[in-house]
C-alpha cells in the first residue's frame, strides 16, 4: 500500500515502523501543499489532526499491548499495518483477543478528490480477497460532533464533524469494515457562509458540552445528518459547500461484538 494511505498500526511506537511519527509527518506535507485564505482555520485543521493521530496511536498501542506477549516475528508486518487492508482484517478475525485494526488512513484537508486514490483501491482489495468472504453492506450514516471548540468564541462555528457508514461485511457477518469521513464545518466564506439552522445546532450542541460533565461525543446526531447527508453524499467533487472542509479519511474493521450498540441496531435493521 502507497505510503500515504497506510493505517496507524496497532504496534504504533517502535523503532521499525514508528507509524505515529509517520501520520505527524502526513498532516505537516498535506498542510504545507494546502491552505486556507484564514489562518484561524488552518490552525484549528492542524490541531484537530494532531489530535486524531495522538489519541488514535494511544487506542492501537492499548490493544497491542493486549496482545504483545502472544506476537510472533512472522506478526511484524500486521501489527505495524504494513499488510493489504484485506490482510489486516484476516489478521483481526484470527486473533481472538482485537476487537479492530485501522485498515487505511488518508489526510487531506482541502482536498475532495481521494477517491481514485485512495477509496477505491482499498474497496478493490477487499472485494478481491476470496477468503474474506465480503458483502457490500448498505447501512445508515451515522454523524457526530468530534471538536466543540469550546475555548475560541471568535470561531465558534469551526467544528469537526465525523461521518461514519459500515460498507462491507466480512466472514458471513463477524467483522464489519466501516469508512469514517472526518470534515470540519466553519463560517468563514462572505460568500458561501454556514446556514443559520447549522449555526444554531452548532450553538445548542455547545451550550450541552458545557454545561454536561458527563457529555459524550460519542453520541450521534440525528440533525447533522439531515442537513450534511444530501451534501456528503455525493460523489462528484464539484459543488460541494466551501463550509465543509474534508481532512481526513479513515477505513477500519471490527467485531461484530465490538460495533456500539446503537450503531449494531441500526445496521442490522438496516
Amino acid at each position: 500500500m502507497e505510503a500515504n494511505n497506510r493505517p496507524l498500526a496497532l504496534r504504533s511506537w517502535t523503532a521499525q515502523r514508528n507509524s505515529y511519527t509517520e501520520a505527524v509527518q502526513a498532516v505537516g506535507d498535506a498542510l504545507h501543499e494546502q491552505h486556507s485564505r484564514d489562518p484561524a482555520l488552518d490552525k484549528f485543521i492542524d490541531v484537530t489532526l494532531h489530535q486524531r493521530v495522538f489519541s488514535q496511536s494511544g487506542a492501537n498501542w492499548d490493544q497491542y499491548r493486549a496482545i504483545e506477549t502472544t506476537v510472533t516475528g512472522d506478526e511484524t508486518d500486521y501489527v505495524e499495518g504494513m499488510r493489504l487492508p484485506s490482510e489486516l482484517v484476516g489478521y483481526l478475525l484470527w486473533h481472538e483477543n482485537l476487537q479492530s485494526i485501522e485498515t487505511g488512513r488518508r489526510t487531506h484537508p482541502y482536498d475532495w478528490n481521494v477517491g481514485e486514490t485512495f477509496d477505491k483501491p482499498i474497496r478493490a482489495d477487499l472485494d478481491s480477497a476470496p477468503f474474506l468472504g465480503t458483502r457490500r453492506q448498505k447501512s445508515p450514516t451515522l454523524y457526530r460532533f468530534k471538536n466543540l471548540n469550546l475555548t475560541d468564541t471568535s470561531e465558534q462555528y469551526t467544528v469537526q464533524v465525523d461521518r461514519k457508514r459500515t460498507i462491507r461485511r466480512h466472514f458471513g457477518g463477524r467483522v464489519l469494515n466501516i469508512v469514517r469521513n472526518s470534515v470540519v464545518l466553519h463560517d468563514t466564506d462572505p460568500n458561501d457562509g454556514l446556514p443559520e439552522g447549522i449555526k444554531a445546532l452548532i450553538q445548542a450542541e455547545r451550550d450541552r458540552a458545557r454545561s454536561d460533565k458527563e457529555y459524550d461525543y460519542d453520541d450521534h446526531s440525528t440533525e447533522l445528518r439531515e442537513y450534511l447527508e444530501a451534501h456528503l453524499s455525493r460523489r462528484a467533487t464539484a459543488g460541494k459547500p466551501s463550509w465543509v472542509t474534508p481532512i481526513l479519511t479513515t477505513y477500519y474493521a471490527a467485531k461484530i461484538d465490538a460495533v456500539k450498540a446503537e450503531e449494531l441496531k441500526q445496521i442490522v435493521e438496516e
